[in-house]
């Protein structure tokens, strides 16, 4: 389970950010990092897992904030640790996270 920060347009147009929880605890990014990444990826998702169905980069319209290196693992909470991704890539990375060293 995980905390993201999920983007969502208000009636005026402006982006806002809401902070959707799925498990309490988990960090999350702070405003003016996730404002530098929304800006570095253009809004468009930033991965390039070869575990999700794209080829390359994947430029679906970005959602959610993902941590590359865990905080629980020594990870922080810089621009250089926050990936701007969409859902289902941001799914993706953290289903294949959770089958590494399952047999």
């Amino acid at each position: 389970m995980r905390k993201c920060d999920r983007e969502s347009e208000t009636a005026t147009g402006a982006v806002a950010s809401t902070l959707l929880t799925i498990e309490e605890g988990m960090l999350t990014f702070p405003e003016p990092v996730q404002r530098m990444a929304r800006q570095r990826a253009r809004g468009t998702c930033e991965c390039t897992q070869t575990s999700c169905p794209h080829y390359g980069r994947c430029r679906v319209r970005a959602i959610e904030f993902h941590h590359k290196k865990p905080v629980a693992a020594g990870g922080d909470d810089e621009l250089s640790n926050c990936q701007f991704l969409c859902k289902a890539c941001h799914n993706e990375i953290h289903r294949a996270a959770e089958g590494v060293g399952r047999l």
